[in-house]
């Protein structure tokens, strides 16, 4: 039995709608997951920063040429806050996430030098710590 003309025709415009809708559908989700995957990582490689540093206390060296800066680090919605800490030149200011220590969540975190190359973070004791050094470019970091 032998569809009629019509019948062909309406048919194929279904099959052409469906395929429409498939894509109308799809593409948004593909570019949603793109962008997603995608961009966080070609966002650091081309030197994009998305995220907020709010800076808490900051203590400059006896010499003062290197600053121990605290500082909160909000990524946006889909991460948590943390509190790190950053070793600087007294003349740069925080570019990233801290380069000493990294803790979970908002914390009470103060510094004190104790030389020009010896440091002390305090308030560390019991927090989940993602980057604790004890050295960083030739300071001792020491932590309570």
């Amino acid at each position: 039995m032998s569809m009629s003309m019509e019948t062909q025709s309406i048919n194929k415009h279904f099959k052409r709608e469906s395929k429409l809708m498939y894509w109308i559908f799809l593409a948004p989700l593909i570019l949603g997951f793109l962008v997603a995957i995608v961009y966080p990582n070609i966002s650091g490689i081309l030197g994009l920063n998305l995220c907020a540093s709010n800076p808490l206390y900051q203590q400059t060296s006896p010499n003062g040429k290197v600053e121990a800066i605290v500082f909160n680090y909000d990524c946006g919605a889909t991460t948590g806050f943390s509190t790190q800490v950053s070793l600087l030149p007294a003349s740069k200011t925080i570019d990233g996430p801290g380069n000493v220590l990294v803790t979970d969540g908002k914390n009470r975190i103060k510094v004190k030098w104790l030389s020009n190359s010896e440091v002390v973070i305090r308030n560390t004791k019991g927090l989940k710590t993602y980057k604790q050094l004890s050295n960083y470019n030739g300071v001792i970091i020491n932590y309570q």
